[in-house]
């Protein structure tokens, strides 16, 4: 494995890792407003079901628990992803890392 090899390994699991952020969290909302710009993902609306839930005195509708469900589903597949990526990807880096030579960064 070459240097160059490794830096394309890298990029393509950071590439994988934004693609299953984006998909839990709205990575380009910086302050405030960008919550009413940008689209909603996964933790927003998580959140927002539990605002609607917790303001009501009566049980949950079937409606909350169809989006609650659904929501679940799409976490749990983002969740599926990151953990392939960690277990995988990340691993065959590191194999490559270590063919290739390169020093590890230490913190």
């Amino acid at each position: 494995q070459t240097k160059s090899a490794v830096k394309e390994r890298a990029d393509q699991i950071g590439d994988q890792l934004g693609e299953v952020e984006s998909q839990l969290v709205q990575p380009e909302a910086k302050v405030a407003f960008d919550r009413l710009r940008l689209q909603t993902m996964l933790n927003a609306r998580l959140h927002n079901l539990i605002s609607v839930i917790s303001a009501s005195d009566d049980a949950p509708t079937k409606q909350t628990y169809d989006v609650f469900g659904e929501l679940c589903t799409k976490t749990d597949s983002q969740l599926d992803k990151l953990e392939s990526i960690l277990g995988e990807s990340v691993a065959d880096f590191n194999a490559a890392v270590q063919a290739a030579d390169v020093p590890p960064v230490v913190v």
